[in-house]
C-alpha cells in the first residue's frame, strides 16, 4: 500500500476534546473567536465546580474543550494535568492538548508507540463516556463521542443508534453534521451521508459544510451541485483561509479525477494559504496520484495531526521505519478506520517484521474483517513466519471473499499463492503465480503493484535457495528500470538481512488450487 486508493477530502472524525483545538471548531469569520456560540465563563464555572466535587477522566476531558478561550486557559491546568497523568492508552492528540495548557514548553514529539491491543482502551473511553451520558443523555456532542468509540470496536449497529441520536439533537451543528458524514462514510453509506448534509440549511452557508457535501457527491460519481457556488465562497474573500481550506481541497480533488490538472493545481494554491492536516494530506497524495508538481513546506509537515501526510512523505522516500511510526500515530487519530493499521501491516511486510504484520492486520480486521487487502497482508505474514497451514487456510478465506465482492481473484491472492509454492520448494508453481500476479496488475495499470510482486518474487526465490533466484532477481532488475520504485528496491534489500535467518525446512501438505485465467479465479481441486 503507498497512495494508490482514491483519496477524498472527508472529514476527520476526532474525539471531540482534541476537534475544539482544530480550525473546525472556530467560528465562521476572519480568523477569530465567536465566543459567544461557543461558552461562556459561569458555564465552564459550574464544570470547574462539578469537577472539584468528583475528579474523573470523563470531566477532564470535558473541560479541556474550553482550552480555545485563552482567558480560561489556567483555571484548566488542573484538569489537563490530570490527563497527562492517566496510565490508560489516550488519543495522542488529547494529550497533545493537555500539554499545551499544563506547560508548552515541555512539548515532545509524539513517541512511536506499538498499537498491541487498545481494546482496554475503548471499553475504559465507553464506560467513561456512558456515565456522562446517564447524567445528560442529551448530550449531543457525548454521543458523537461515544459513536467513534463504538466504530473503532467494529461495533457499527451501536455507533450509528448514538449517530442518529445526536444528529437528531442538533440537527445544523457542524462538529456532529460532519462527524456523522464520516461516520456513514466509513459504514459504506455515503448516500445516506449526502442526504443528511443536503437536510439541513447550513450546507449552503458553511464551507466545512460544503465541502464535505462536494466529496461524498464525487464519491458517489456526481458532478458536485454547489460546485460553481463553491468557487465563489474560495474567490469571496468573506472567510479567513484556514476555513476554506478543505473547501478548496475537495474542489481540486474533484477537478483532478475529471483530468482538469491545471485548475486543480491552481485550486490546491488556495486551499494550501492556510491547510489543515487534511488537506495537507490530499496535497501530499495528489502529488504523486496526479502528478501535480506542489512543494510541501515544512511547517505543513510539523502539525501535530499531520501523520497521515508525514506517513505518504516517508513512503515515498522508502523511509520505513519513519513510515511505520507515523502509521501508528495515524490509527490513534482514526482508531475506526483499517486504513492506518493496514499502512503499518505492510510496512511491516516490507521490513520483515512479520509478527508485527500479524498484529496489526488481526486489529484492523476487527474493524472490517472482510478488508481483501488486510486479509492478503495476514496470508502474507503467516506464511513469511512458515505458518503454511495457516496461512492456506486465510487464503482460501480471501479467495471466496474476494470472488463473493468481485467474481474474480486479484493480483496480490495470486503473489500470496506463489510466495507459499516458493516455501514450500514448489519453485515453478510459486514462479507461476508471481507471474499471473504480474500480469494482472500490468492489465490494470497497476505498475507500482507489478514491480513489487517482481521484487517479492526475487526474494522468496533468494529465501528458498531456488537455483533461479540469480536469473530472477537479475530480470527484477530489468523491470526496475522501466518502473523506478524505492519499495521494491527496499524489499530487494531487505532479503540480504532475512536470508541470514536459519532456515527452517517445510514439510507440509497444503490445498491444490489451480488457476482458472478465463474467469481469473483460483479453483480448489478437490
Amino acid at each position: 500500500m503507498e497512495v494508490d486508493w482514491d483519496r477524498r477530502v472527508i472529514p476527520r472524525w476526532r474525539y471531540s476534546g482534541a476537534s475544539s483545538s482544530t480550525p473546525e471548531s472556530r467560528a465562521l469569520s476572519k480568523g477569530t473567536f465567536d465566543r459567544k456560540s461557543i461558552n461562556n465563563k459561569s458555564i465552564l464555572e459550574s464544570k470547574i465546580k462539578a469537577w472539584q466535587s468528583e475528579k474523573n477522566l470523563g470531566g477532564a476531558v470535558d473541560l479541556i474543550n474550553f482550552s480555545h478561550i485563552s482567558d480560561f486557559k489556567q483555571l484548566l491546568i488542573e484538569p489537563a494535568n490530570f490527563i497527562l497523568n492517566d496510565s490508560g492508552v489516550l488519543p495522542r492528540q488529547l494529550k497533545f492538548l493537555a500539554q499545551t495548557i499544563s506547560d508548552p514548553s515541555a512539548l515532545t514529539p509524539f513517541v512511536n508507540s506499538e498499537i498491541e491491543s487498545p481494546q482496554d482502551s475503548f471499553r475504559k473511553q465507553v464506560s467513561e463516556l456512558k456515565k456522562g451520558l446517564i447524567v445528560d443523555p442529551r448530550n449531543s456532542i457525548g454521543l458523537i463521542d461515544i459513536a467513534r468509540v463504538y466504530a473503532a470496536q467494529g461495533q457499527n449497529k451501536k455507533a450509528k443508534e448514538s449517530v442518529v441520536k445526536a444528529v437528531s439533537l442538533q440537527p445544523n451543528h457542524r462538529f456532529i453534521l460532519r462527524a456523522s458524514a464520516r461516520f456513514l462514510i466509513h459504514n459504506d453509506q455515503p448516500e445516506e451521508a449526502l442526504n443528511l448534509l443536503n437536510k439541513t440549511s447550513a450546507t449552503v452557508s458553511d464551507p466545512w459544510l460544503m465541502a464535505t457535501h462536494i466529496s461524498l457527491e464525487t464519491i458517489l460519481g456526481k458532478t458536485p451541485k454547489f460546485l460553481k457556488k463553491a468557487d465563489l465562497i474560495v474567490d469571496s474573500g468573506r472567510f479567513s483561509p484556514i476555513h476554506l481550506s478543505e473547501l478548496g481541497g475537495s474542489i481540486a480533488t474533484f477537478q483532478a479525477f475529471n483530468g482538469d490538472i491545471k485548475k486543480a493545481k491552481r485550486q490546491f494554491a488556495k486551499a494550501l494559504i492556510s491547510p489543515n492536516d487534511n488537506v495537507i494530506a490530499q496535497a501530499v497524495w495528489a502529488t504523486e496520484k496526479f502528478g501535480l508538481q506542489i512543494e510541501m513546506k515544512d511547517e505543513w509537515l510539523a502539525n501535530p495531526f499531520s501523520h497521515e501526510a508525514r506517513y505518504y512523505q516517508y513512503i515515498l522516500n522508502a523511509d520505513f521505519d519513519l513510515a511505520i511510526g507515523e502509521a501508528r500515530d495515524w490509527f490513534i487519530d482514526e482508531p475506526y478506520a483499517v486504513r492506518p493499521l493496514r499502512a503499518a501491516a505492510y510496512i511491516c511486510c516490507v521490513l520483515g517484521h512479520y509478527d508485527l504484520a500479524e498484529k496489526y492486520a488481526l486489529q484492523a480486521l476487527k474493524i472490517d474483517k472482510f478488508d481483501i487487502e488486510l486479509n492478503n497482508n495476514l496470508v502474507f505474514a503467516l506464511a513469511a513466519q512458515n505458518r503454511i497451514s495457516e496461512a492456506t487456510e486465510k487464503l482460501s478465506e480471501v479467495v471466496k471473499i474476494e470472488k463473493s465482492i468481485a467474481g474474480t481473484n486479484g493480483g496480490h491472492v495470486l503473489a500470496n499463492w506463489g510466495m507459499i509454492q516458493f516455501k514450500l520448494g514448489n519453485y515453478e508453481i510459486g514462479e507461476k503465480y508471481y507471474r499471473l500476479a504480474m500480469e494482472e496488475f500490468e492489465t490494470k495499470k497497476n505498475y507500482s503493484s507489478k514491480v513489487q510482486a517482481a521484487a517479492y518474487m526475487a526474494r522468496e526465490s533468494m529465501l528458498s535457495q531456488n537455483p533461479k533466484a540469480l536469473i530472477l532477481l537479475t530480470e527484477v532488475l530489468d523491470i526496475l528500470k522501466k518502473y523506478p520504485s524505492k519499495t521494491a528496491l527496499k524489499i530487494l534489500e531487505m532479503s540480504k538481512l532475512i536470508e541470514k535467518r536459519p532456515i527452517q525446512p517445510i514439510h507440509e501438505k497444503t490445498v491444490n488450487w489451480t488457476y482458472d485465467a478465463e474467469r481469473k479465479l483460483l479453483i480448489l481441486n478437490k
